[in-house]
């Protein structure tokens, strides 16, 4: 339940992963990244993220991204010098578009 002083994306797993490989598709990037155990297809319209680097991502629930399966949000499109893996802090991040999303879906369900 979100309060006056929460956020809902506090309430989302936030994890630092390795981008292995990107993908031009339309206006959206299709990206391979690695938190060193699992591999995650993203979908994103952040155009300067870059293969070989660590960025932070929140896992909302699957959906369709131009036309992919995109199995989290990146959380901005500043490198992050912790290890692929490491979990972030809701403070450690800018959630503004994460609870934007949220949003969207519960509204949606009412």
């Amino acid at each position: 339940m979100k309060t006056a002083n929460s956020k809902l994306g506090a309430g989302v797993d936030l994890k630092v992963v390795h981008v292995r490989n990107v993908q031009k598709i339309g206006n959206f990037l299709l990206t391979r990244a690695y938190d060193n155990k699992n591999s995650y297809t993203i979908m994103t319209n952040i155009l300067d993220l870059h293969p070989n680097r660590n960025f932070g991502v929140a896992f909302l629930p699957p959906r369709e991204i131009g036309g992919k399966l995109s199995e989290a949000m990146y959380i901005g499109s500043e490198e992050r010098e912790e290890e692929a893996g490491a979990f972030l802090a809701p403070n450690q991040v800018d959630l503004r578009a994460v609870d934007a999303i949220l949003h969207q879906l519960i509204v949606r369900k009412f």
